[in-house]
């Protein structure tokens, strides 16, 4: 069964996926220019931007898989499972 969760879901990872893949386009141009400029080596450029690739990669998947995780969520099990936290603190606290 998909519900409009479901499918806005899918837009939002879609559009923070092209947003990513927009900022390290501009970070790699940017990179390259500044290397250019101040005659810096290509090779360690290249090396910095690879680096930040899988950091890029994780933030990304994190955001996608958390928000497909949160859309099958009902509100009222997110108010069972608080009520569930809070009750059992409540029975720790008591003598």
């Amino acid at each position: 069964m998909r519900g409009t969760y479901g499918l806005a879901g899918r837009n939002r990872a879609r559009r923070t996926g092209t947003v990513a893949g927009c900022l390290l386009v501009v970070t790699v141009a940017l990179a390259l220019l500044l290397a250019r400029i101040y005659h810096l080596g290509l090779a360690a450029t290249l090396v910095a931007i690879l680096g930040g690739l899988p950091g890029l990669y994780l933030a990304w998947a994190a955001y996608r898989d958390a928000h497909d995780e949160a859309s099958k969520t009902t509100l009222s099990e997110i108010a069972d499972q608080l009520a569930i936290a809070i009750g059992a603190q409540w029975e720790a606290t008591q003598p």
